[in-house]
């Protein structure tokens, strides 16, 4: 029985992974993939920007799990058809807000390795942002870390790239990849994003040496003038945590899951950010 669950297993997702293959092109043009946003806010609640998210909504509002269709579309060379999409909504909606109390929010924008690869990146960001009249500093491009094991010279470039057209760099699950203090010297990024595994439990066995670690990143980050965000953020005491070893920027479900734009506007009003 059990060897008939699990043959069964491997064909839906055999077949899920072929439905969305080929229904991605469709889904994509008729616009079921949407932008959400988590907000990233300072010690106060205030927002400073947020991290755009794809989302794949079908007609039904039946949502595709985010870990169920990015692999899929990494493997099957599908990914920067989404980015470009993503990237271009995300630009647009900063025009969108020109005018309004939101205006000098920035949205963070993922790019893969194989965007890089593909597409002129910094080049594409540049042509979005005249063609809506958006400041390029109010788009950010984050990369991460562990995407770039295998070549650092290319991770290095890439920041390069994106510096001479003035678009900020974030660096996200940093500490996840390997030898990542070594890689500080060539890693000129603008942010600094790292998981809230750097954080334990006040009390716990392994508290005070993870307040030293997370003091020491800080103190690292503003030597380099660079900004650090947590991510990862859920309750009240990660955040005094956090708070007590020197981070001042905080994404996670303790403020917001990701949420459509609609949402995040009426919730920045509402905490009346402004």
């Amino acid at each position: 029985m059990q060897a008939h669950n699990t043959l069964h297993n491997e064909h839906q997702d055999a077949f899920n992974k072929e439905w969305i293959v080929s229904n991605f092109d469709k889904c994509l043009n008729n616009g079921h993939f949407h932008i959400y946003l988590q907000p990233q806010v300072d010690m106060n609640g205030k927002i400073h920007g947020a991290e755009v998210l794809a989302r794949w909504i079908e007609a039904d509002d039946e949502s595709i799990p985010v870990g169920r269709f990015i692999p899929v579309l990494i493997n099957a060379e599908l990914i920067t058809k989404l980015d470009l999409y993503i990237w271009d909504q995300a630009i647009h909606q900063l025009a969108q807000w020109k005018g309004t109390p939101m205006e000098n929010l920035h949205l963070s924008v993922n790019v893969e390795p194989a965007d890089i690869i593909s597409v002129n990146v910094p080049e594409k960001i540049m042509e979005l942002c005249n063609l809506y009249q958006v400041d390029i500093k109010k788009i950010h491009v984050e990369i991460t870390e562990r995407g770039f094991d295998s070549s650092v010279a290319f991770m290095e470039e890439a920041i390069r790239s994106f510096h001479e057209k003035g678009i900020v760099v974030e660096i996200d699950d940093f500490g996840s990849g390997t030898n990542t203090l070594s890689r500080l010297k060539g890693l000129d990024a603008d942010v600094l994003k790292i998981d809230q595994n750097f954080i334990e439990p006040a009390g716990s066995v392994r508290y005070l040496r993870s307040q030293i670690i997370l003091q020491s990143i800080v103190g690292l980050a503003n030597s380099l003038n660079t900004l650090l965000v947590v991510e990862g953020v859920e309750t009240e005491e990660q955040k005094e945590s956090i708070s007590k070893a020197g981070c001042c920027i905080y994404q996670g479900f303790l403020f917001s899951k990701p949420i459509p734009v609609r949402s995040f506007e009426d919730m920045f009003c509402k905490e009346d950010q402004y």
